[in-house]
């Protein structure tokens, strides 16, 4: 026979999604004790990278002006220059006070000119007045900015560094010293709290010296007592009149320029309250050194997670002194040696900071970020040319040459280039990430630039690629202090593979840094799931793939056609994109709502809509609630990089949630007149309705997104009430902190489904509902009505959202965070529930069913929500947790009866829902060790067992393992898959009551591939009766477990397993994609998915055993190309065209090898490894889509070959 395995009939699963195709349960698992950690796992293993911070503490740092165009950014007349000795010079500083280096730069006061009297000194009255005015001088005081002070602590006073005392700058600054034509002038004294207006009187957009008497007196702002003062937007220190946010008060205007005076004043200030920002919250391995190399505050490179080594880095921060020139290249070239063997740039005795295998160094990577205000100067790094092919100085690697090289030796950039391109321990294996443009496995150091105050002559945007040199090209010859030197710190951030970044004002700066900051520690994956528009492949069928950047934790929901043969096609639209242009820096056009938790209603995301509570998270955010927050929350780009985060996308990080399409007409249930009637009535009136094809999917930006399906346009945002907090680094606010850590919000994976339930006026009507949890993002559960796109609309938000339902709502707090998905179905008592598990770490530390009413508004109250726990007493140090459960209707009736559900101590329970009101729990089974079930079962008929006496016999197939929190990395605890008989019984089965079928392992094509026994289960056959089977994973693989739930498909169970890879330069894991049959959890024994890679399944996918040892010997295609002795009579036996095709197909080939009575020989792979993380999988038609942390993989997987599966009811729709 062709095939000889039973049919099976599954039953109805209620996690019922209104695409008809397998979409599977995100990846989660149990906390237990541990707490969850608030970004991905797969992230955890990363080695942290070594960066080290080589800062510019030259004499020019010690400035105090910066005017566009000139070195140093000193202030030249234009018309009448200072003259001192050393030829033409410029005004270096502001005000007259210490510490300062270059004293005889102090700028006269305006008294000063006027008392001179003379054409020159008028002349130089004119435009004076521009040292005093922040658009000028870029590093003067602006009232539009709110100063705070440095972050850290005061080493004068032992306390962190708080407001300056007003008393400094208060005052009139008395008379100074100065010079002017090189002559030393006693100067008479201003007001040392002052600022300059500009009134571009001219028009031309120059801030040029046109000041008369009258326009300096109408123009200077002093800051004495009493007053007011015009503040900004930004100012959120000027709070005294709410009701003119740009007006600042005399107290709150001279504590401003009290803090810029103090901490701001300076280039080298600036860099400081930069770094004491960064320094304060980063977790990487961080280093400090000057290019000076002052071994008094160079800082190796540590841990800043230790506590200890952050506070020394900060201390020494705060120490570094400016003076002296420029040597760029020599203390870049200092860095490098530092990372290469230890170097002069660190006190003596401090190595190489790069970690030995055993820490992670064969991986880790390592930057330098370079920070100057100047043009270098100094002694050559003797170098050679490193980035020219052919060049000196011992290179030509791939790395150099095309747009990286010139004809000039000793520059910066080759500075650069030498220790990107060479082997910084060449004792370590080479595996350092290659990302982009960084492609060098060896151990190299990756340079970032950054330039504050000048730029070159090549702009932003070249060179635009690797083999094309820049537009003009890099500069030759590169003098010393000249504008080239910007051009070649440019030339080495491309050279060394990292960014530069030029900062005209002080802003731009403390900007800078922390993009920088940020664009080291980022890097972009995959997620967790794919969805599809059709359940079977055909023309137009499009796969929908969720991305997520950890760079800025932005998100992506990609639209791609598939070919014919199911490989990824061609992109349809980017949501991302689309929502960009929904968006401007001050406003939006998205439809945005929430839920009032006092009021107990959907509203719009608007700020007259929202509770105290709400607002109270938003008040917890800098910058003003109503006119800053909330528009940035809803897409507004004017304050990123300013007041807020620069988010980089509109859209946020997309890890876990799996997407859910919604077809343009609603198809969850049959069409029919049986079942138009009763609960069910007036459908097929709701399945003729013709509205948008939408996706929903759930983003850590805080919201559930729903987009047009064809175009990619946002429909609607929700933001659930659940995620508002005012406590430090939680709620909507944190998303705006420019220090963001990321946080999960709306990471669960919506259920869609059409159900017909009453509305507000209790009419009962067909309604296409959502319901979705948070997964790691909070305890809560929401649903909306997205019946139709078209009446989404924020003056009637109460049309779309219809509940939420949080751990507040259950007076026992057994709501725990909600991992598992809804299941929406019509229950035996006439209504329709959203039906899930508890999750994990609930106050009670119980495992818990919840039923909750989909027509439910308003306040929650008793025969809301009904629940049962399977736990008979709390457990608060080792939490138990419900997974997502399946939910069937055994007896046919169109109701649901039963759910299924594991939980974390490796129960397996029956819940009978007949009356939601009194439900009633049995354990089923129990896993060996209490391994820990954390994803959905697969629910199918028993395909042999059918007694009365053992029902509701049922096959419950499953797997076991958790992978959420920290230490489920290292764990290798023995994880198994089951498939168990539930024939009614009081007593829980466990594995003494199983068949155990073992894996096994072989090499085909260099690839692992895996084999299963075939162990006969015969359940009520056998003596004693058996109740299914299992086997165990980890072969070869420690801590391998299975956290995906599993699809039935035909006769066969297909699974993914998780592997988890601890090892510091690991690959963030791998995993399994396998195949059993559902009957024996065995061997399928014939060609199920392609092995070799070839896109085919056939003889080539199945193995041939010739001598019973259990190791493959052929393949069938070689069997057929190359006829054996098969049978053991003498004679080699030809497998033939039996259909006359011209070829030999697989299910002929097994027909005639069971002709020979040599089937029991054949061997199936049921397993193939994957290389990287799996993160998901799908199965569309024949190919099975792998999601893996690099993206998305494709598997030909063998057609149905039997009966389609039998169902007991329309209801079973998965």
């Amino acid at each position: 026979m062709l095939n000889t395995k039973t049919k099976f009939t599954s039953l109805i699963t209620g996690v019922v999604l209104s695409i008809a195709t397998f979409n599977p349960v995100a990846v989660f698992a149990g906390p237990l004790s541990t707490s969850l950690p608030n970004s991905p796992l797969i992230l955890q293993t990363s080695v942290k990278p070594n960066i080290l911070t080589l800062i510019d503490d030259s004499g020019s740092m010690d400035i105090e002006t910066m005017i566009s165009g000139t070195n140093n950014g000193v202030y030249y007349s234009p018309d009448a220059r200072r003259l001192w000795t050393g030829g033409p010079r410029g005004y270096a500083y502001s005000h007259p006070a210490s510490p300062q280096i270059y004293s005889r730069s102090i700028a006269p006061s305006e008294q000063f000119f006027l008392n001179d009297g003379s054409t020159d000194a008028l002349a130089e009255l004119a435009g004076i007045w521009r040292i005093w005015n922040s658009q000028y001088n870029k590093m003067y005081y602006d009232p539009t900015i709110n100063y705070t002070p440095w972050v850290g602590i005061d080493s004068s006073t032992g306390f962190a560094y708080a407001d300056a005392p007003v008393a400094d700058v208060a005052k009139s600054t008395g008379s100074y010293n100065s010079y002017w034509k090189g002559d030393k002038n006693n100067i008479p004294g201003f007001w040392a709290a002052r600022y300059y207006k500009w009134d571009d009187k001219n028009g031309n957009k120059v801030v040029d010296e046109l000041y008369d008497a009258a326009d300096r007196a109408a123009n200077l702002v002093e800051i004495t007592n009493p007053g007011t003062y015009e503040g900004g937007p930004d100012r959120d220190d000027c709070v005294s009149d709410p009701g003119a946010p740009n007006v600042c008060t005399y107290d709150e205007e001279i504590q401003n320029f009290a803090n810029w005076f103090k901490y701001y004043r300076k280039r080298d200030y600036v860099v400081k309250r930069a770094l004491s920002d960064i320094f304060s919250s980063n977790q990487n391995r961080v280093g400090l050194a000057t290019i000076h190399e002052d071994t008094a505050v160079s800082t190796p490179v540590r841990d800043l997670t230790v506590s200890t080594n952050r506070a020394q880095l900060i201390e020494n921060l705060f120490d570094i002194d400016p003076g002296g020139g420029t040597p760029l290249r020599i203390a870049l070239r200092e860095a490098g040696q530092y990372y290469q063997s230890g170097g002069n740039i660190m006190p003596s005795g401090n190595p190489s900071p790069i970690l030995p295998a055993g820490g992670g160094g064969e991986c880790q990577q390592n930057y330098t970020l370079l920070m100057t205000d100047g043009y270098w100067n100094g002694s050559s790094p003797g170098v050679g040319n490193r980035d020219k092919d052919g060049g000196s100085g011992n290179n030509n690697t791939i790395y150099d040459g095309g747009s990286h090289a010139d004809d000039v030796s000793d520059t910066l950039a080759d500075v650069a280039m030498k220790y990107y391109e060479i082997d910084l321990n060449t004792s370590l294996a080479n595996q350092v990430p290659q990302n982009g443009d960084d492609n060098n496995p060896a151990q190299h150091m990756v340079t970032y630039g950054v330039s504050f105050g000048l730029t070159g002559d090549i702009p932003d945007g070249q060179p635009v690629d690797r083999a094309t040199p820049p537009s003009p090209n890099w500069p030759d010859p590169v003098t010393a202090n000249t504008a080239e030197t910007i051009d070649d710190l440019r030339h080495a951030a491309w050279n060394g593979r990292g960014e530069f970044l030029s900062a005209a004002n002080p802003k731009q700066l403390i900007d800078g840094l922390t993009n920088a900051f940020q664009s080291i520690q980022g890097r972009t994956g995959g997620a967790a799931s794919v969805s599809f528009s059709e359940a079977a492949l055909q023309a137009g069928t499009k796969v929908f793939q969720v991305e997520f950047d950890s760079n800025d934790w932005s998100g992506d929901l990609k639209a791609f056609l598939l070919n014919s043969g199911g490989t990824l096609g061609a992109q349809v639209w980017s949501a991302e994109t689309q929502l960009a242009a929904l968006v401007t820096p001050t406003s939006d056009s998205r439809k945005i709502f929430t839920y009032n938790d006092s009021t107990n209603t959907g509203v719009a995301f608007s700020w007259g809509s929202l509770s105290a509570k709400q607002k109270s998270d938003l008040n917890a955010a800098a910058g003003d609630a109503q006119t800053e927050v909330l528009p940035y929350l809803r897409g507004a780009t004017g304050d990123e990089g300013g007041l807020f985060r620069n988010r980089g996308k509109r859209l946020g990080d997309i890890i876990r949630s799996t997407p859910a399409f919604v077809t343009a007409n609603p198809t969850a249930w049959p069409d029919d007149n049986a079942h138009n009637t009763g609960a069910f009535a007036d459908y097929h009136d709701f399945v003729i309705t013709v509205r948008t094809s939408a996706i929903y999917v759930g983003s850590n930006d805080g919201m559930l997104h729903g987009f047009n399906a064809n175009t990619g346009d946002e429909l609607m945002a929700y933001i659930p009430n659940a995620l508002f907090s005012s406590s430090a680094g939680e709620g909507l606010h944190a998303l705006t902190d420019k220090n963001y850590k990321h946080r999960h919000y709306v990471d669960g994976s919506p259920t869609v489904v059409d159900a017909r339930i009453g509305g507000g006026s209790g009419a009962a009507a067909w309604k296409t509902v959502l319901v979705s949890g948070l997964r790691g993002g909070g305890r809560s559960y929401f649903a909306l009505d997205v019946t139709n796109p078209a009446n989404f609309d924020e003056a009637n938000p109460t049309d779309t959202v219809l509940w939420e339902f949080t751990s507040d709502d259950d007076p026992d707090g057994d709501l725990g965070y909600t991992y598992g998905e809804a299941s929406i179905v019509p229950a035996e008592d006439g209504n329709w529930y959203a039906i899930f598990g508890n999750g994990y770490n609930s106050d009670r530390g119980r495992a818990v069913l919840y039923m909750v009413r989909l027509d439910h508004n308003g306040a929650w109250s008793a025969g809301d929500f009904y629940k049962i726990s399977v736990d008979s007493a709390d457990n608060t140090t080792n939490r138990n947790g419900l997974a997502t459960p399946v939910v069937i209707d055994k007896d046919g009736n169109g109701k649901s009866d039963t759910v299924y559900a594991g939980d974390l101590k490796g129960g397996l329970y029956a819940f009978d829902i007949t009356n939601p009101a009194s439900i009633t729990k049995r354990k089923v089974f129990q896993t060996q060790s209490n391994q820990p079930i954390t994803s959905a079962p697969v629910v199918a008929k028993h395909p042999s067992e059918s007694a009365v006496a053992t029902s509701p016999n049922t096959l419950i197939m499953f797997g076991t393992g958790q992978y959420l929190v920290v230490p489920d990395m290292t764990t290798t605890d023995t994880q198994s898959f089951y498939g168990v008989w539930d024939k009614g019984s009081a007593t829980a089965a466990t594995t003494a009551n199983l068949v155990e079928q073992t894996l096994s392992n072989f090499t085909s094509g260099g690839n692992t591939v895996r084999l299963l026994t075939q162990n006969d289960v015969g359940y009520s056959a056998d003596s004693p009766p058996t109740q299914g089977w299992y086997f165990d994973l980890g072969l070869g693989a420690a801590g391998e477990r299975m956290v995906v739930r599993p699809i039935l498909r035909g006769n066969d169970i297909w699974f993914v397993t998780t592997i988890p890879d601890p090892a510091p330069c690991g690959n963030q894991g791998s995993g399994f994609l396998m195949v059993a049959d559902a009957r024996t959890g065995g061997s399928p024994q014939r060609s199920t998915f392609d092995i070799n890679g070839d896109g085919q399944v056939d003889g080539e996918d199945l193995f041939f055993d010739t001598n019973g040892d259990g190791i493959p010997d052929f393949t069938v295609q070689d069997l057929i190309d190359s006829p054996q002795d098969l049978d053991g009579d003498g004679n080699n036996d030809n497998i033939v065209d039996l259909d006359g095709d011209g070829s030999v197909s697989i299910e002929e080939a097994i027909y005639q090898l069971g002709q020979l009575g040599v089937t029991d020989q054949l061997i199936a792979p049921v397993g193939a490894q994957q290389s990287d993380s799996v993160e998901g999988f799908a199965l569309l038609s024949d190919t099975a889509y792998i999601t893996l942390l690099g993206g998305l993989q494709q598997t030909a997987i063998a057609p149905v070959t039997s009966d389609p599966i039998d169902r007991l009811s329309w209801e079973e729709l998965r």
